[in-house]
């Protein structure tokens, strides 16, 4: 079972609720939570939340269908990316290429500028993931890359 997660931003929060649904809160902890009334919330896994300040998106993960994870091995750990607009209250969409791959992808965090994008990744033939950079130049997020061998093992790396 995945652990709820909290992530702040100035007074509103965001964080996920067993069964794995997103919720908001203008409270310190889960009084008061309220599920995101959008297309944020799925009947799949929705987890890992993390708001975008300068675009005022909800970055997250989920193992919804139509992702770019379907490669016959099912669905467990099969993940991608996903953004929701309007501070996780608009529209969703697939980070999709070359954010999310064929294989799992997920847990999206910023760095302090919103320029750099640390997620966690996999090659199609591996079992555990890695953490991976994308950088965001001239209007488009950059192929990712990992994390050197002095963050990265030969476990998995995320979450």
């Amino acid at each position: 079972m995945r652990q709820s997660t909290i992530f702040t931003f100035a007074l509103l929060l965001f964080f996920v609720t067993s069964p794995t649904k997103l919720c908001s809160s203008t409270s310190l902890g889960t009084t008061g939570a309220s599920p995101l009334q959008s297309r944020a919330t799925s009947q799949f896994d929705d987890f890992l939340p993390c708001y975008h300040a300068s675009t005022q998106t909800l970055w997250f993960t989920s193992n919804r269908a139509g992702g770019m994870d379907r490669m016959g091995r099912g669905a467990l750990y099969m993940d991608d990316i996903y953004i929701a607009e309007d501070m996780g209250e608009g529209a969703v969409a697939l980070a999709g290429f070359p954010l999310n791959s064929t294989a799992s992808d997920g847990a999206p965090a910023f760095s302090a500028d919103g320029r750099t994008l640390i997620f966690s990744g996999s090659l199609p033939q591996n079992t555990s993931l890695d953490l991976m950079q994308s950088h965001f130049v001239d209007g488009a997020w950059q192929k990712p890359s990992y994390l050197p061998a002095s963050v990265n093992s030969e476990a998995w790396d995320s979450q």
